[in-house]
Formats: structure tokens, sequence, C-alpha cells
């Protein structure tokens, strides 16, 4: 399959309409555009923002070109002042908390979240702590307090400059502890930005690694929301045609990282899988994936892309006609047939080694003991949407299989 500007555009147009006709969970107003973001301005004036704004970014946040830029967007607003939070990597309590603590002290009108997953996540969190009080660990899922939020979140704006988590559309923000080993969710359907800029244009100077990793994350959330016990047929639907870019479009950024077509494939399959996995859940290849980030700092798109071959196989029998129809369209097919399955797995084991993914997590050399660990901490939220129940026992034998 070709991949043409034009034709990726369009889709994505028909993909964002049909998520708003069939009632999905959206931000109120997505924009889809290859240089949406020089502006970006432009699309602030239903808000006509006066007061702080507060940017929550990684190299944007730092760089002073790009700082530049963001203040010059406000120029046709009374904005008093633009401040910066700066996030390093994925959120964890301390950051996220420090940063809220900023936010409470400027109290800014918008928040706005530039970068991938963890920027967009970061400034998600601050908006909902911004306007509620206590540490974010009172509002993780499964954890502590599990306080839930009493006020709405602040006004949010995310724009993605990565191609993977599709946080941009989703309602919650998934932050770590690395001290006490877990990662959790802070949730709730106010979450979700009120303007999602997506320009695929951001993701030109992605690294292949990078842009590998977070390509995996984006095909594993659809085709787990596909199989999700969660899932419903306009989810599917939705996934199905996001599904079959990725296949064509994920190498060609990683071998071509200037092909302005396949990074636009890529981020409508992000931005897709955000809107999937918010409104139809995930299963067994992030439970675990969640686990080996929070113990072992595997890379999230990493682990997804290491699993997912692995995680069909054991869910098939469970799932076979939702499965079929997913990787039939992840190879580009119109319906399934006899041997989609095999061959749709097949397809993903080819991708992993076309990108350089280990084929398990042997590699890894985990004893007894820290299997163990992996298997309790797996059975998260993600896990709750595996077609096959898993129990830390099953779990613990799946892992055996692979590492």
């Amino acid at each position: 399959m070709a991949l043409e500007l034009h034709t990726v555009l369009h889709a994505a147009e028909q993909a964002l309409d049909f998520a708003h006709d069939g009632g999905l969970r959206v931000p109120d107003s997505v924009v889809f555009e290859s240089g949406a973001y020089g502006h970006l301005g432009r699309y602030l004036t239903p808000i006509s923002p006066t007061g702080p704004i507060l940017v929550v970014a990684g190299r944007h946040a730092q760089d002073p070109l790009l700082r530049a830029f963001i203040e010059d967007q406000f120029c046709g607003y009374q904005v008093r002042s633009v401040h910066y939070a700066q996030v390093a990597g994925e959120p964890t309590c301390a950051a996220i908390n420090a940063h809220a603590a900023l936010a409470r002290r400027l109290r800014p009108q918008l928040v706005l979240g530039v970068g991938g997953g963890s920027s967009m996540d970061s400034a998600k969190a601050v908006a909902a702590l911004l306007t509620n009080d206590g540490p974010v660990e009172d509002y993780l899922e499964g954890l502590g307090r599990e306080r839930r939020l009493e006020c709405s979140p602040a006004l949010c704006i995310a724009v993605p400059t990565t191609a993977g988590t599709g946080a941009e559309m989703t309602r919650n923000a998934v932050i770590s502890c690395p001290k006490r080993r877990f990662k959790r969710s802070l949730r709730d359907d106010r979450m979700i930005p009120s303007l999602a800029l997506i320009d695929p244009d951001l993701t030109l100077g992605m690294p292949a690694g990078p842009t590998a990793a977070g390509g995996l994350d984006a095909i594993v959330q659809l085709i787990e929301a596909c199989i999700s016990v969660r899932r419903s047929p306009e989810t599917s639907e939705l996934a199905a045609e996001a599904l079959r870019f990725p296949l064509v479009a994920l190498p060609q950024c990683v071998e071509t990282p200037s092909d302005r077509a396949a990074r636009a494939a890529m981020s409508l399959a992000a931005s897709v899988s955000g809107i999937c996995l918010a409104n139809a859940g995930l299963a067994m290849a992030h439970g675990i994936a969640a686990a080996l980030g929070a113990w072992f700092d595997v890379p999230h798109g990493l682990a997804c892309g290491i699993l997912l071959p692995h995680t069909l196989r054991h869910n098939r029998e469970a799932c076979p006609d939702a499965m079929a129809g997913a990787l039939a369209a992840f190879l580009g097919e119109e319906s399934p047939r006899g041997d989609t399955i095999d061959r749709g797995i097949e397809a993903v084991v080819q991708l992993n080694a076309r990108l350089g993914i280990p084929p398990d997590l042997r590699h890894m050399k985990l004893t007894a003991a820290q299997l163990d660990t992996l298997a309790g901490a797996s059975l998260g939220n993600s896990m709750k949407g595996n077609p096959v129940p898993m129990t830390a026992e099953s779990t613990r034998k799946f892992l055996e299989t692979i590492a």
C-alpha cells in the first residue's frame, strides 16, 4: 500500500467524525493537520486566554527558540505571563506534585502539554490537581485513598510531538513511583483535553528507537482495544480503520524519517489508539508492560512490542472472531480468512524483527523471584480487560514461556 499524505489526512478526518458521531469520549475539539502547530494561536480564539499560561513540556520548556515560538502564539491575546514546568522522563508522583504546587501558586487559566505521552499525561494530571487539593497519590487507582476528583480539571490543551501513546485523547494520566515500584492511573472522564492539536510534522525529527517503540505502543493499543472484554462495535470499527496503516507506515518512518505521509499515518494510528483505549480499555500486553516499566525500567512501547505476539497466542481461543477482524485490518485485508490469526501474528513477529525488537524477555535473565514479582505487579486495570481472565498464578505460568 502506497501512502499519500492527502489520503491519510482524509482518513483522519473520517475517523474523528466517526468517533464523534458514535458517541465515543473524545476531546471537545480535535485538529489533525500537517503544519497546524505553526498556527497554534489560531485555535486559541474560542478560549481567548488572558490569565497566566502553564506549559508542561520536555524540550519545548527548555529550548529558548521553542519557548519563544510558544510565547509568540499568545501575542494576539492579553496573556499576563507564560510559565514552564519541565518534564524529564515518565511522570512520577514527586514530579507531578512539584508541578501541581507550581500550578496552584500561579493559578493558570490554561495548561498546555507539549511533547510525548509523558508531557501530556503530566499536563492532564497538573490540570486535575490545580483544582483539587492533596497529593496525586490520593487519587491513583488501586492505591491508598483512591479519592475522586471533586472539581473539574483546569482547561488543558494537548499537542503531541511523538506518535505512540495517544495521550492527547485519553481521560487518564499514568503516574509511577520508582521507590514504591508502581504505575497507576489518575483517571476521570473530565481529564480528556479540551483541545487536541495533532500536527504529524512535529514527529519528523523523532529518532528511530522512539519512533519504533511509540508505533508499537499504538499498534498494541489498537489491537487490544479490539479484543478487550470492554470493547464495543464502535471502538472495534474505529480501531480497524486505523490498523490498516502501521504495517507499512511504521517501518517507513524508521527507515525514511522524513516521509510525511508515513508520519501522518502513525500519528493517526496513535490518536485513534488513544480514543479506543479510553473507550474500550486494553488487555494483557499492557498489564505486563506496566509492571516491566515499574520494576525493571523497560520502555513501555518496547515492552508492548515484545509481548504482543505472545499475548495474542495466549488469547486467541477466547476471542477468535474479534482477533481475526483486528489482524485482518492490520494485514490490510478487507475481511478475515481461516489463517488470518496465524498470518497476523507472524506479521507482528516479522515487524518486530525488522525494527530490532527482541523476540521475548529471555535477554533479561529474570530470576524465579523476579517472575513472581512481575506476575503480581501485572494485575492492574489493563489486565482486567483481557479476554482470558488472569491471576498472579496464570500470569506467572505465561511469563515462564517467554522469559
